[in-house]
């Protein structure tokens, strides 16, 4: 994103953890040869899985749990949806690179550095996915798949301006 002009969205209070290299503890703790770090990379560069049914599969689910956030009146519900919603696009963020789609990968990144602080779900949150959604399923659609063509530029771009204007709006920082 260092080619985008505006920054992230700033978070609080997020701990971030790294997880354990389980591929280290299945090839041990020699270190990983550099033949077998070339074979992972070549099974990621040379996939040819097909994507867009898993990237779909959690467009649904996301829409799924909004219109169950629409329908909750109790906000601990809508905080319960609304976790599942950062599930799946924690789940998108994850996979996209691994797809040969890491436009994917950094869009979920930025809805979840901008969402994951959140700690109430309004109207306009509820939008903000809705987009983020929208953004997705035309990535797909699309098969926009690099983050430096001018279509995904463009995307990441509106992207974060919708979370600009969001913490502008709520005074979030």
């Amino acid at each position: 994103m260092s080619d985008n002009n505006n920054p992230p969205p700033v978070l609080k209070n997020v701990e971030y953890i790294d997880p354990p290299n389980e591929l280290k503890n299945i090839v041990g703790d020699g270190g990983i040869s550099k033949n077998k770090l070339q074979q992972a990379n070549n099974l990621i560069k040379d996939n040819e899985i097909d994507f867009a049914p898993f990237a779909q599969t959690h467009i649904d689910r996301v829409d799924a749990y909004l219109k169950k956030i629409s329908a909750a009146e109790a906000p601990p519900q809508k905080m319960k949806f609304f976790k599942e919603i950062l599930h799946d696009i924690m789940q998108l963020k994850a996979h996209g690179g691994m797809f040969n789609y890491p436009v994917i990968s950094s869009i979920s990144k930025i809805s979840l550095d901008a969402l994951a602080d959140l700690d109430t779900v309004n109207n306009d949150v509820y939008d903000l996915i809705t987009v983020h959604n929208k953004i997705i399923r035309l990535v797909i659609q699309n098969k926009i798949k690099q983050n430096d063509t001018p279509e995904a530029k463009g995307l990441i771009a509106e992207l974060n301006n919708a979370f600009l204007r969001y913490n502008a709006k709520h005074q979030t920082s």
